[in-house]
């Protein structure tokens, strides 16, 4: 499996696949998407930002990132963080039904924060629902440090890092 950077022709796919993700959350018993979130608008501001990230299986979108630099909401969390310098926030992950339980998103976040690293990132942060258990797994499982439970615009959200080895 390969990483991609999205593009403007791959937005039909990745509301596919986000939408996917909505669908799945609401089957494991919570709400963390609300209906229409991620919109088209949102993912087309991610691809605008240089973003979006697309793992592949060779030519087949299987899962959907934005790998952004630095996120004001972050920002004002303040001193709970480890990394001082430069990091990087994973949102809005999702994998398409056929690819969730079998290890993709685990490679997804392996490719993700070896590009981080190779861009200078010295930490990879992360939110998610209090409810989002299969996440909270998956971040312990990769060595994600919990910070607790803060207030963002967008809600109560689990925070994590991850220090990158640069």
């Amino acid at each position: 499996m390969t990483l991609k950077s999205a593009d403007i022709s791959d937005i039909p796919v990745i509301l596919s696949i986000t939408d996917a993700g909505r669908r799945a959350q609401r089957e494991m018993g919570f709400l963390q998407w609300h209906d229409g979130y991620p919109d088209k608008d949102t993912i087309e501001s991610d691809i605008l930002l240089h973003a979006g990230r697309l793992l592949l299986d060779g030519d087949t979108p299987v899962a959907y990132a934005s790998l952004i630099t630095s996120d004001p909401g972050y920002d004002t969390l303040g001193d709970i963080w480890h990394c001082k310098g430069r990091y990087g926030v994973i949102h809005r992950m999702a994998v398409s039904d056929a690819y969730r339980g079998k290890g993709a998103a685990g490679l997804f976040f392996d490719l993700l924060e070896a590009e981080a690293a190779d861009n200078g990132i010295e930490a990879i942060r992360v939110d998610t629902g209090i409810e989002n258990k299969v996440m909270q797994h998956i971040l312990s499982r990769r060595h994600y440090r919990s910070h607790g439970l803060h207030t963002f615009p967008w809600g109560p959200r689990l925070v994590y890092e991850k220090l990158l080895l640069l």
